[in-house]
Order: structure tokens, then C-alpha cells, then sequence
């Protein structure tokens, strides 16, 4: 049985949501900034990741506990361990790969099918139907991601299979973490997946002798820029939107980060957008308040 507020949601729930959710699409673009800073002072990704994820997991386990939110039950953290250490953590290790092999701009665009993904799936899972103003939404934010990215060049073929399994591990996170998170607080389960993914890399930096805490002061600014913006506002934000919307309209909420990623990058490294990244911007945009305006479909839970 779903959770009756879901179920009820007033236009004022709905704005709510959708503004936790544009927060976290702000916050995590700023991750890449943060990224080529933290890279520039000698950071590698499996140290990065590894150091990002437990900051941000204590942080945010300090603030569960000020709040005095209770655990949950051993089969819920089960599946928010299982969140964290394979499926956040499987992501962003094919993200990171794919980058290896075919532009980030191509990464981005493939990592960027997920509200495709998501969007599909949620009408056998959640029951949320396909309305037109949703398929709308969604083909102007693909086309709009598509056109801020702006690709070029030739594709290898590992790295396009990278990019496109990173979409698909962070639709499983969705999906998955929506059902998970009907009865957990969103800040808890948040540190339990940020510590267990950072555990995982901290266990494979170890293993394979790469991992390597921060060498110097602005490098451990960069970490926690990352922890604090990028993973603690964040995923908290998102995973509290999430609750309160369903996940095909979450993701495509989501789709904003590429163009705050852009925006950052034209302030901070003078990348400027040209005409072809400006149309995909307001695409994407139009995406979003299409979306904002529509109302919100009750999920239908077994």
C-alpha cells in the first residue's frame, strides 16, 4: 500500500518538490567544478569519490542523528546499503570510465537517456501513465540535454557502452530508491547509501593501491565543495523532491543539471555558451516547467 500523502498531493506539495528537486539538479552540476579543481591539485577518482562519499555520509549521518531519526529495519538498510556500495557506486564507476573513451559531452548525453528509461518503466512498475504533456517534456529535455553537449568527434564503442550503463544503474537507483524510501527518512538514507558507496571505493583505492587522502588545503576544499554541495544538498534534496513526486517527473526535473553545469562552467573557466548550447538550454528549461505545471501522478505501489 502506498503512502496515503503521496496520494494527496496539493499544488503546494508539488511546488515543493519541484523546488528541492531544481536545487539538486544546481547542486550536483557544480560537481564537475568542483572535480577539475580537486583534479588539478593531484586527486585521482577513486580517491575523490572515496573521500567525497564519507565526508558527505557523516556529515549527513551527524545530521540524522541531531534530529534523532530512528534506524531502519534490517531488510530496508539492507537495500540502502545495497543503494549505495553497488548501485551509486557501479554508476559512477562506469561514468568515470565512459569518460575515458569518448568525450564527457557524449557521457553526459548517455548518462542523460535515464529519464527515457525512467520515465518508461515507471508505468508498469509505478503505474504513472504516459500522458502527452509528459512524452512532450521528455523529448524536448532529451533534445535539449542533446544540444547543450553539443558531441563531436568518433565514438569508441566501450565508452559508448559505459555511458549508456551508467544511465541504466542510475534508473535502477531511482526506481528502486523510490519504493525503498516510502518509509525512511531522505537525510538517513542518504548517509547510508554516501557511506556505503564511499566504502566501496575506499575499499577498491586500497585494494589497488590507488586511493590517496587530499595532498593540500585547496584540494581538500574542492572534496568538500563536493560533499557538502554536491552530495549532502544534493542527494538529500533530490531523494526529499523524490518522495513527494514520482520518478518519471523527478528525472525530468533532474535534466537541469547539465545546463547549471554549463552556466557554472562559463562563470568559473569562461567556457561560453554558443547559439546551438543556448537553444538546449531553454529546451530543456520549457522541459522542466512543462513538467512543473503538470499535476502529480499518484504512484500505485505492490
Amino acid at each position: 500500500m502506498g503512502n496515503p500523502a503521496i496520494a494527496t498531493t496539493p499544488r503546494r506539495r508539488d511546488a515543493r518538490a519541484d523546488l528541492l528537486l531544481v536545487t539538486s539538479a544546481v547542486s550536483f552540476g557544480a560537481l564537475p567544478i568542483f572535480g577539475r579543481f580537486a583534479y588539478a591539485h593531484g586527486m585521482n577518482v577513486q580517491s575523490l569519490l572515496a573521500t567525497r562519499f564519507l565526508v558527505a555520509g557523516l556529515i549527513l549521518a551527524s545530521i540524522s542523528l541531531l534530529r534523532g531519526v530512528s534506524m531502519p529495519g534490517r531488510s530496508t538498510l539492507g537495500m540502502l546499503v545495497l543503494l549505495g556500495a553497488v548501485g551509486y557506486a557501479a554508476q559512477s564507476t562506469a561514468y568515470f570510465n565512459s569518460i575515458r573513451f569518448v568525450p564527457a559531452a557524449v557521457t553526459s548525453i548517455l548518462l542523460y537517456t535515464y529519464p527515457v528509461i525512467v520515465t518508461v518503466l515507471s508505468r508498469p512498475i509505478y503505474g504513472i501513465p504516459l500522458t502527452r504533456s509528459r512524452l512532450i517534456a521528455l523529448a524536448a529535455a532529451i533534445g535539449g540535454t542533446v544540444l547543450v553537449a553539443s558531441p563531436h568527434g568518433g565514438l569508441r564503442v566501450e565508452g559508448v557502452a559505459l555511458g549508456l550503463l551508467s544511465a541504466v544503474f542510475y534508473s535502477a537507483y531511482i526506481l528502486t530508491g523510490k519504493r525503498v524510501l516510502e518509509s525512511v527518512d531522505p537525510w538517513l538514507a542518504t548517509a547510508v547509501i554516501s557511506i556505503s558507496a564511499g566504502l566501496a571505493f575506499l575499499g577498491f583505492g586500497l585494494g589497488s593501491g590507488s586511493y590517496a587522502a587530499p595532498g593540500d588545503p585547496a584540494a581538500w576544499l574542492a572534496v568538500l565543495g563536493l560533499a557538502l554541495i554536491s552530495t549532502v544538498v544534493g542527494a538529500g534534496a533530490f531523494l526529499a523532491g523524490l518522495r513527494l513526486t514520482d520518478p518519471g517527473r523527478a528525472s525530468l526535473i533532474s535534466t537541469l543539471e547539465p545546463v547549471s553545469t554549463a552556466a557554472l562552467a562559463a562563470v568559473f573557466f569562461a567556457e561560453l555558451l554558443g547559439p546551438t548550447q543556448l537553444l538546449g538550454g531553454v529546451l530543456v528549461l520549457l522541459a522542466v516547467g512543462v513538467i512543473a505545471r503538470a499535476p502529480v501522478e499518484a504512484p500505485k505501489l505492490t
